[in-house]
């Protein structure tokens, strides 16, 4: 068996290749229309110097207008009712469920012991987003919330004046249970 090169789409290194596919599957499907993904696939890959597989056609199908009306891919009518109608429910649900949009200045990674990563994500928005119970206002706001799994939290700090402060306090923490950081803040200048 031939070794084959798997596709990676989200790496920017690919991205010529991934233009080339695209441009590829475009004209496979301006000649014959309304084909499905296996149709699809069966006469990309042997016009490849690689395989891909049907979830990065689908990814490549959806960014380039197409849409699945049954088992055929056909490219997305602008005036499609079913189309508008769809683009309108999900900017309403953005509109009605959306609290506010912050562009944060950092992000910390935090690895954590296995299994444990959702605990430690939130004991840290307990500590350091604080709500007054008598105005339900904040009182502190040094992070602006946390994305976890398993093992790792992924910190956003708003500011870059409080990086340092609060990263010094999660290490305060965790050198109280002997946990031995390695991790230098550094300052402008240095």
């Amino acid at each position: 068996m031939t070794s084959e090169k798997f596709d990676h789409s989200c790496d920017d290194s690919n991205k010529l290749e991934r233009e080339n596919r695209r441009n590829i599957v475009h004209e496979l499907l301006a000649e014959n229309p309304n084909r499905s993904l296996q149709a699809i696939l069966a006469e990309l890959n042997p016009k490849l110097s690689y395989v891909i597989g049907k979830s990065t056609l689908q990814r490549d199908l959806v960014a380039l207008g197409y849409q699945k009306k049954g088992t055929a891919w056909t490219l997305t009518d602008p005036d499609d009712e079913l189309y508008n109608n769809r683009v309108k429910r999900l900017k309403s649900l953005i509109a009605n469920q959306t609290i506010s949009l912050t562009s944060p200045v950092q992000l910390l990674a935090i690895k954590t012991y296995n299994g444990t990563g959702r605990a430690v994500a939130s004991a840290l928005e307990r500590l350091f987003v604080m709500k007054d119970p008598s105005n339900k206002k904040l009182t502190k706001n040094k992070i602006l919330g946390t994305i976890s799994d398993e093992r790792t939290v992924l910190v956003v700090i708003p500011d870059n004046n409080k990086l340092a402060a609060t990263i010094e306090e999660i290490q305060t923490f965790a050198s109280s249970a002997n946990v031995n950081l390695n991790f230098k803040v550094s300052k402008k200048g240095e």
